[in-house]
C-alpha cells in the first residue's frame, strides 16, 4: 500500500483538494446558518412575545367592549328616565298633568313639587356626583277611587325605576266624589362636572 500511494496521490490529489474545498464551502454555510439562526432567534422570540402581549390586550378590550355594550342599554334608559344627567324636575310635572289631561281629570288635579334635598351617598360623593331627592305631593278632587287607582298606577309606570310612591290617603267621600292626597319621591343623580377643554385658555 505504501508503494501504491505515491502513485495514486497525483491522481487522487485534484479530487481530494475539491473535496476539502467543498466540506469547507459546507462548513463555512453551515456556521452562517447558525449565526444567523443564533442573530434571528431573539428577535422572533421578541416578536412572538409582542403578539402574545397583543393578542391579551385583544382579549381585554373585546372583554370590556361586550361589558360596555352589556351596561349601556341600562344606562340609557336610566338616562331616559331622569335618575342620570340634566334637571327632570319640569318632565315630572308635564307627565301628571299629561297623564291626568288623557283621563280627564286635569281639573281635579293640583300638586307642589318640593325643592331638591340633597341625599349622602359616599359612593357617589367619591366621584362628584350629586344625589337629590324630590318630592311631588298630588292632590284630586271629586274623583272615584278607581280614577285615583288609574292616575297614580300610569304615572308611577312612566317613572318606574325613578320614583317611589309614599302613599295615597284617601279623604271621606261627598256627592261630588272624593279627595286623594298622593306622594311621590323621585330620586336623581346629577354626574360629575365634566372639565373644560377651554378652562386654560
Amino acid at each position: 500500500m505504501n508503494v501504491l500511494w505515491p502513485l495514486l496521490l497525483p491522481l487522487l490529489r485534484p479530487l481530494l483538494i475539491k473535496l476539502g474545498a467543498l466540506l469547507g464551502v459546507l462548513v463555512l454555510v453551515w456556521g452562517g446558518l447558525y449565526a444567523l439562526q443564533q442573530s434571528l432567534l431573539p428577535d422572533w422570540q421578541q416578536a412572538q412575545g409582542q403578539q402574545q402581549a397583543a393578542q391579551a390586550l385583544l382579549a381585554e378590550a373585546q372583554a370590556d367592549q361586550i361589558d360596555l355594550d352589556t351596561h349601556r342599554r341600562t344606562y340609557e334608559q336610566l338616562k331616559a328616565s331622569g335618575l342620570l344627567g340634566g334637571e327632570p324636575r319640569a318632565v315630572w310635572v308635564e307627565d301628571l298633568l299629561r297623564t291626568s289631561a288623557s283621563l280627564g281629570l286635569q281639573a281635579q288635579v293640583s300638586f307642589t313639587l318640593g325643592s331638591p334635598q340633597a341625599v349622602e351617598l359616599p359612593q357617589a360623593q367619591a366621584i362628584g356626583a350629586r344625589v337629590t331627592r324630590h318630592t311631588l305631593d298630588y292632590t284630586m278632587t271629586g274623583v272615584h277611587e278607581l280614577e285615583v287607582l288609574q292616575l297614580t298606577d300610569q304615572y308611577m309606570q312612566a317613572h318606574q325605576g325613578v320614583a317611589r310612591l309614599m302613599g295615597c290617603a284617601l279623604e271621606q267621600p261627598t256627592p261630588e266624589g272624593l279627595g286623594a292626597r298622593c306622594r311621590v319621591n323621585f330620586l336623581h343623580i346629577e354626574p360629575p362636572a365634566t372639565p373644560s377643554h377651554n378652562a386654560g385658555n
